[in-house]
C-alpha cells in the first residue's frame, strides 16, 4: 500500500464556512485505473475502512477515507509504520499534524488551531516550495 500512497495518493484538508463558523474536514485518497478496482477493494478489506468510488465518466476508481477516527486510528498508524519518502512524506507529516490538531467531535477548533491547520494546508501538495 505504501507504494500506491507514494505514487497515487492525495492528502486533502478542506476548510469551509458553515453557519458563521469555519469547519475542517480531511480526506485521504488513492486513485487508480478502473482495471485495478479489485486491488482498491482489497485495501478496504485490509485497512478496515474507507469506501470505493467508481467515476463513471473516467476509467478511474478511488479508495477514500474521510472518517477522522479512521484516519487517526488506521491510516496514520499504518503510514507511521511504513513511512513514505520525498515530498509525499512532507505532505503526509503536515496532514498528520493537522489531523491531530482537530479535537474530538462536537468541540470547536480554537482560532489558533484553525490558523495552524490553514498554514499546514497552504504548504501541502502544490503549495510546497
Amino acid at each position: 500500500m505504501t507504494g500506491f500512497v507514494e505514487a497515487e495518493s492525495n492528502f486533502y484538508i478542506r476548510i469551509v464556512m458553515r453557519s458563521s463558523r469555519e469547519t475542517v474536514s480531511f480526506r485521504f485518497l488513492i486513485g487508480q485505473h478502473i482495471r485495478d478496482v479489485e486491488l482498491l477493494q482489497s485495501l478496504i478489506n485490509y485497512m478496515g475502512c474507507g469506501i470505493l468510488t467508481i467515476r463513471p465518466k473516467l476509467p478511474v476508481c478511488e479508495y477514500t477515507v474521510t472518517s477522522i477516527d479512521d484516519i487517526k486510528c488506521k491510516i496514520i498508524p499504518f503510514l507511521d509504520k511504513f513511512p513514505l519518502q520525498g515530498n509525499k512524506l512532507l505532505d503526509y507529516l503536515d496532514f498528520k499534524k493537522a489531523v491531530l490538531l482537530k479535537p474530538a467531535k462536537k468541540v470547536s477548533l480554537t482560532k489558533e488551531e484553525l490558523e495552524e491547520i490553514r498554514r499546514l494546508k497552504t504548504g501541502m501538495n502544490r503549495g510546497r516550495l
